[in-house]
């Protein structure tokens, strides 16, 4: 089995009721999930990755990274006999307008319940969790 690795963004802004959004994003398969993907030649680091993707995928770049957290999450894809590893960074959105890539259909700024029942991979489900505790235990 092989392994693949992608970075990217736990997305969120905090809205004019003081709440927390986050952004997901609708792919071309319908699936709702984080801006993210795999890492290119010219990419120096992880976070490069997660930055250089999530630009790509969303346009924006205007991000204040929460240094002090990552989660990652793994699952197998059998049909490519792959497992898969995930980490995802945690980012405030400043400014910017989203313009989705032809790898998306949609997008939405959701409250965590609201971003949590959209969501479709439970892992995803559970990164979104650990970010909105981590967020709500340091602010």
């Amino acid at each position: 089995m092989k392994n693949s690795f992608c970075f990217g963004f736990i997305i969120y802004r905090i809205n004019k009721n003081k709440k927390y959004e986050f952004l997901i994003l609708k792919s071309s398969q319908g699936h709702h999930d984080f801006p993210k993907g795999h890492k290119d030649k010219e990419d120096k680091n992880k976070l490069a990755t997660a930055k250089r993707e999530t630009f790509e995928e969303s346009g924006l770049s205007d991000l204040k990274i929460i240094d002090s957290f990552s989660v990652t999450i793994d699952y197998i894809i059998p049909k490519y006999n792959t497992h898969k590893f995930v980490e995802l960074f945690l980012a405030e959105y400043l400014s910017g307008e989203v313009v989705l890539s032809n790898e998306h259909t949609a997008y939405k700024w959701y409250d965590f319940e609201s971003a949590l029942n959209v969501l479709d991979f439970d892992n995803s489900k559970t990164a979104l969790t650990s970010a909105y505790n981590y967020l709500e235990f340091t602010s």
